[in-house]
């Protein structure tokens, strides 16, 4: 696992396990008091959502990585996770209620200002901005 960690950037790369989902998360406590609490959690949130979609649906290999950058000041934090996998369309249906899994990306579009999927030198990345 590569970290770093800045006053205001989070650049993390993470293999395509589990528990890589709260290491995630748990980086972006450097953040406290840069950022408001409600935004971090919901930052928090967001990158575990996508970061856990990234392990689950991606087809990564041990050799792969997830990689997690976050760029914050306070009023703004912008995040990006990319990974090697076959890229995705974003869903144009809500999930069903009570189903247990599709709700990452309907979280991102209801929670993010601004967020969108692309796909350049052969990675995925999903990047959402939010504000305070």
């Amino acid at each position: 696992m590569t970290d770093v960690t800045g006053a205001n950037e989070i650049e993390v790369e993470l293999p395509p396990l589990a528990d890589s989902v709260a290491k995630a998360r748990a980086r972006l406590d450097s953040l406290r008091g840069l950022i408001k609490d409600d935004l971090l959690e919901d930052l928090r949130l967001l990158v575990s959502e996508v970061v856990t979609n990234s392990v689950r649906h991606a087809g990564l290999g041990p050799r792969d990585s997830v990689e997690l950058h976050v760029v914050a000041d306070a009023e703004h934090v912008r995040a990006e996770i990319l990974d090697t996998g076959p890229g995705f369309a974003a869903p144009v249906d809500d999930p069903v209620a009570g189903a247990g899994s599709g709700w990452g990306l309907y979280l991102v579009e209801r929670v993010a200002d601004r967020w969108g999927v692309d796909r350049a030198d052969g990675r995925t990345r999903v990047w959402f901005e939010m504000e305070s």
